[in-house]
Order: structure tokens, then C-alpha cells, then sequence
């Protein structure tokens, strides 16, 4: 009487093991998730995944992307992205399932909860397709949000030795992370700048020091303390990890012929050729604040030369410092071009060109 009803049935159980497979989301971790989960495919995807922000305040809205992509790099359509948002205590409170477009890219928005308190939060994805093994990232953001705005409270005013100026060693390539060598002493003149502009006695050390940092990861070692960090990935350890583990909110990146600032999900903010900035009479530097792991207030600044490191510290004593309230975003770029040609840094020589949260 029902001639395609046993049709019909394997139909609909296929189409159901189908959702359970590959569409619903993982169990709930309280960690980083590893990087293969499931093996029902040939090959393993990846996915990325950034923050349209490096901090936010309770109750932002925030979203969350990324792309999916294949072996070859190619990116990878209708893909299901599990993702999951832990609090500082690692206890999830947002969980979302999407897909991704034919681009590869997926996206989640949300807003954090009015009581979200301080700290670091960790937000993962999964991504996962019949086809493919799983693949996972994640990524961090804090709580509240960092701008140069609060350097007055957290570095210039704060109370005595609750600052830790951490220079770059130029003697110890022996206690240097992998790619990292020995600074120029100009990276200490633009520290000297900065700690110059503090009210109180603070305390200092170098990117060598153990009780400082962890010679093993270039991490800060102290916790609930404000950093001051000056001189790029190439010549300073906590520069080099914070950049490597993504929660400095700009990285440095190079290729024969040109310099560049990048944001987390690499797009470009910023550029110099090799050229000019070799000349020493141009130069671009960065300016930005971000919380770290454990809890510190960092201020990272550095230049493509040692000129724009120092034109870094110039500029924030000389202008930034006397209207630090109109400065209410985590990062900035800026250029210099010696336009006299006397190869001396005038503030009236440098202009921003990118900021950003």
C-alpha cells in the first residue's frame, strides 16, 4: 500500500545522522581544544579566529570570525563552527553553532553580559565538515577595555613601584628567545623618556632577568602589575612572546622589501619600505595597551628603526601625554619623515596614520 515508504525511512535516518555527526557542537571544555577532534575525513581543516576588538567593557557588543579553510589553504564552504567563550575562571558562558560562507569566512555576534568581570577570557572554535578531520584555534580578549586614555592612573600617577620598566638587553644573546638578539642602547633612551614622565619611583630590570620574565617563554613573571615594555620583537623577549601568542593587539612582519604592522587577523595597518626606513629619515612606530595573561597593564611601543623607537617615547611625553583623554583607543600607528632633512626627530615630523581597538 506504501510503496515508498522504506525509501522514505532510510532517507530520513541518513538525514538525521547527518545533524548528529557533523552538526552538533562538541561537549563543553574548560581548555584550549585540541587541534584534532574526530577523524571521519582525508585531511584536516584549520580555522582562525579573532576578536573585532583586543578588550572590551561589560555589555559590548563583540564579534567573533574567522575563516575555514583545507590542506592547500583553499577555503572551505558550509563548514560547521562550534564556538565557546570562557570566562577568567575557564567556566563557559556563550555558545553559538554557525556556518561558513563560500568564502570560507564564518562570524558570530554577541554581547557580553553586564556582569562580566575582569580578566582574560578565552573564546575557541571548532570547525568541522563530513569531509574533513576537525580542526580548532583560540584566542584571547580582556576585560575591561585598555586605551592609552588610562595611562595616567596606570603608569604616570600610579603609586611607587607597581610599574616595571623592562629593558631590552645588549649583552646577555645567551638568554635571548630564539630569533631575538641584543638591543641598541637608543631603545633605553626611549625607556628613560617614559619613566621619566611617572610621578613615583618605579621599578626596572631587563628582558634577561628570571625574577622578571620566563627566559623559556619571554612571559612576564609578575602578575596585577603595570609593564612598560620598549623596543621591537627583534631585540626583546616580552615583545617576541607577547606578538606570538596574539595578545599584543599589532604584530611586526617583514618580506624583502617592505616593513609592516598587522592586526591580529593579519590585515595591514601600516607600512614602510626597507628603503626609507634604513635611510634614518623616515620611520613608523606603534603605540598600544593591552592586558596580558596574568592580569598586567602592558604599554608596548617600538619603531621599524631605532629612530621610531625613540620617536615613540618623544612623542608621547611632547603631545600624547598632554591630551591623554582624546587618546580613548587600545593602539596606534604613526609615521616620521625627517621633511628638514636634518635627521633629527621633530614632533611636528611625525603623524598618526591607523588606530584601533
Amino acid at each position: 500500500m506504501y510503496p515508498y515508504r522504506k525509501e522514505f525511512d532510510v532517507k530520513r535516518i541518513a538525514l538525521v545522522l547527518f545533524f548528529v555527526v557533523v552538526w552538533f557542537p562538541q561537549p563543553i571544555v574548560t581548555g584550549p581544544i585540541p587541534y584534532a577532534m574526530g577523524s571521519v575525513g582525508t585531511g584536516q581543516l584549520s580555522v582562525s579566529i579573532f576578536t573585532d576588538s583586543i578588550s572590551y567593557n561589560p555589555g559590548d557588543g563583540m564579534t567573533l570570525y574567522g575563516y575555514v579553510r583545507d590542506p592547500t589553504g583553499s577555503p572551505v564552504s558550509y563548514a560547521s563552527v562550534s564556538i565557546q567563550v570562557n570566562d577568567p575562571g575557564g567556566s563557559p558562558f556563550h555558545l553559538a553553532l554557525v556556518s561558513s560562507y563560500a568564502d570560507g569566512r564564518y562570524s558570530d555576534i554577541f554581547n557580553l553580559p553586564m556582569t562580566a568581570r575582569s580578566g582574560m577570557y578565552t573564546a575557541y572554535a571548532t570547525a568541522y565538515r563530513y569531509d574533513y578531520d576537525s580542526g580548532s584555534n583560540y584566542i584571547f580578549f580582556s576585560v575591561p577595555r585598555a586605551t592609552l586614555s588610562s595611562l595616567q592612573a596606570r603608569i604616570f600617577s600610579a603609586a611607587p613601584n607597581t610599574v616595571y620598566f623592562i629593558y631590552p638587553d645588549y649583552g646577555h644573546i645567551e638568554r635571548k628567545l630564539a630569533g631575538v638578539g641584543l638591543a641598541a642602547l637608543s631603545d633605553w633612551s626611549a625607556m628613560g623618556v617614559v619613566y621619566g614622565m611617572c610621578s613615583n619611583v618605579q621599578s626596572d630590570g631587563m628582558d634577561t632577568s628570571p625574577a622578571l620574565v620566563d627566559l623559556s617563554s619571554g612571559s612576564v613573571t609578575l602578575s596585577g602589575v603595570s609593564v612598560v615594555v620598549m623596543g621591537g620583537a627583534g631585540v626583546h623577549n616580552v615583545v617576541r612572546y607577547c606578538e606570538n601568542v596574539r595578545i599584543a593587539p599589532l604584530r611586526f612582519s617583514q618580506d624583502a622589501l617592505t616593513c609592516y604592522f598587522m592586526k591580529r587577523d593579519g590585515s595591514v595597518v601600516g607600512s614602510i619600505s626597507k628603503y626609507d626606513a634604513m635611510n634614518l629619515h623616515k620611520d613608523m612606530f606603534v603605540l598600544e595597551v593591552f592586558a596580558d595573561l596574568k592580569g598586567n597593564t602592558v604599554l608596548m611601543a617600538y619603531g621599524v628603526t631605532w629612530k621610531g623607537t625613540f620617536a615613540a617615547g618623544l612623542y608621547l611625553k611632547s603631545v600624547i601625554a598632554s591630551n591623554l583623554a582624546s587618546y580613548s583607543r587600545a593602539w596606534y600607528v604613526f609615521k616620521w619623515d625627517d621633511s628638514n632633512g636634518d635627521g633629527m626627530i621633530d614632533v611636528a615630523e611625525i603623524s598618526e596614520v591607523a588606530s584601533g581597538d
